[in-house]
């Protein structure tokens, strides 16, 4: 890590000793200690904020060639629903595409709770019997 030798490190040491001295020695240490753990953890924390955003960059950029996108997904009805939002200048028609659109949304959600529901169904009651 520093590629400090032995005798390096005993020159520091006895360095440390001479210019902090004996007594505020210990104390010196610990706030050195504290010092690198602090550094540790902001490097870490940086470290994790790079990749988190990295992350964040190749989903919003979308798929690369042969990964798959985040709309396979989507049912099928609110991709269809989707392409037809693209703006192509009438706006009565693209009043109705957003309207159709949040239509296949909704009837997706409520097909997903139904499901949901059922599941939970399927596994008999959740409350103890009394």
């Amino acid at each position: 890590m520093l590629d400090l030798s032995w005798g390096e490190l005993l020159f520091c040491t006895a360095l440390a000793l001479v210019v902090v001295g004996p007594k505020d020695l210990p104390r010196f240490v610990r706030m050195l200690g504290a010092a690198f753990a602090k550094a540790r953890r902001f490097s870490r924390e940086l470290m994790d904020g790079i990749g988190r955003l990295e992350r964040e960059v190749e989903a919003a950029s979308g798929p690369r060639d042969g990964e798959p996108s985040w709309l396979q997904w989507v049912p099928s009805e609110v991709r269809e629903e989707r392409r037809r939002l693209e703006p192509h200048g009438d706006r009565a028609a693209t009043a109705e595409a957003y309207q159709a659109y949040r239509t296949a949304v909704a009837a997706a959600k409520t097909r997903n709770e139904a499901g949901a529901n059922a599941t939970s169904n399927a596994h008999g009651p959740t409350e103890p019997a009394a």
